[in-house]
């Protein structure tokens, strides 16, 4: 059996979507497989994404002659069954960094690691190499332009390549979606987050050891629409109460507002904020005491600047 999944802590759009729609390539492979998410889905996983598909089940027991694809994810830490499971590993697709050579020694042609806004890109991609676009369901072109849409901040974000672009053009034939879908999952998500912030706060967070010395690096993300500094007053309290169930941790939220493309990064210490952060960054929008506002930035390209330095 073939087994499609991602994360342990959580799964997002682009996971959801690349994993269902891998499983729908696999089938025209004729090739059986199942999806798998034990990770909660986060809020960006919205009713009209659910809407497209949720063939997938929460529990499996990985069989020893089981064979992973793991989407969205190289990092082993947060692989869904475990560093222990590399050895069943056949495929792997992701645009996150820190992990490109890593891969390429132990899966050669078959690591799929890209610098795209979207893995959902990656897996259209596959798609039109093995000459099933042209068959792909409305469901699954659906999903891959919403989660194309999300991982690009609505094509806001500097990660944003033109192979996304191409691929969401590309998606328009297959896609059954009514007009104004975009807005409607936009506020889909919105709504989401605001009926259980707590749950999108923690459903929406990396917890990293070691990348600070001892210290664990707890880094939110959350994707909004409306004046950052707004959205953070109204939710301080919620962040900081979260936070408080870590010990000996830096803290830090990027609210990514895709209306003027700036992320308002804020931390609980602002002198590790001042000190740590602020000068990975060659321009600064505005500043206050423990946030600073800066040009659109994903968390992974948070997460790259900070191993760079």
């Amino acid at each position: 059996m073939i087994i499609v999944s991602a994360g342990k802590a959580f799964n997002d759009i682009d996971a959801f979507a690349c994993a269902l729609a891998y499983r729908e390539l696999l089938m025209k492979e004729g090739k059986e497989s199942v999806v798998v998410f034990p990770g909660p889905l986060n809020h960006s996983v919205t009713n009209l994404a659910k809407a497209q598909s949720t063939d997938f089940v929460v529990d499996y027991v990985l069989q020893s002659d089981d064979r992973i694809v793991y989407v969205d994810l190289s990092d082993p830490e947060h692989f869904a069954f475990g560093k222990e499971s590399e050895s069943q590993i056949d495929e792997l697709y992701d645009h996150h960094y820190s992990f490109e050579s890593y891969w390429q020694d132990r899966l050669g042609e078959r690591s799929h690691i890209e610098r795209l806004g979207a893995a959902a890109t990656l897996i259209w991609e596959e798609f039109a190499k093995k000459s099933f676009a042209q068959s792909i369901s409305a469901e699954s072109a659906n999903l891959l332009s919403i989660a194309i849409l999300q991982n690009t901040l609505n094509f806001t974000s500097t990660e944003t390549h033109d192979r996304d672009r191409v691929a969401f053009v590309e998606l328009t034939m297959h896609r059954s979606m009514t007009d104004g879908w975009e807005a409607q999952y936009f506020r889909e998500c919105a709504e989401g987050m605001e009926t259980n912030f707590a749950d999108a706060l923690r459903n929406d967070t990396k917890k990293i050891e070691h990348l600070f010395e001892n210290s664990l690096f707890v880094f939110s993300q959350l994707e909004i629409t409306e004046e950052p500094k707004a959205f953070l007053e109204k939710h301080n309290e919620g962040i900081l109460a979260y936070w408080s169930e870590f010990d000996y941790a830096h803290c830090l939220i990027n609210i990514a507002d895709m209306s003027s493309k700036t992320s308002l990064l804020f931390s609980d210490n602002s002198a590790w904020l001042t000190e740590t952060i602020v000068p990975l960054f060659s321009s600064i929008v505005h500043r206050g005491d423990g946030w600073i506002v800066v040009p659109i930035h994903q968390r992974k390209q948070i997460l790259k600047l900070i191993n760079t330095h």
